[in-house]
């Protein structure tokens, strides 16, 4: 997950390593045990969270953001 600075709290205290991205964004490893579950999570933080990574949880969220903006 890339997360802006800041943001994302509950994320970050899950993440087994986070390290420093471009512009004051990190990069964190989240333990993914259901790719659906985490993805209702990441869009709660709109804009301050990317999921970049395994596919079936960026897939999954980008199926959250389609139906919102339907």
């Amino acid at each position: 997950l890339r997360v802006r600075g800041g943001h994302g709290h509950a994320l970050r205290r899950r993440a087994t390593d986070v390290r420093a991205d471009d512009d004051g964004w990190d990069l964190l490893d989240v333990p993914l045990a259901d790719p659906e579950r985490l993805a209702d999570e990441v869009v709660t933080f709109g804009p301050a969270v990317v999921a970049l990574e395994p596919r079936d949880l960026r897939d999954a969220v980008v199926r959250r953001l389609e139906r919102l903006a339907s």
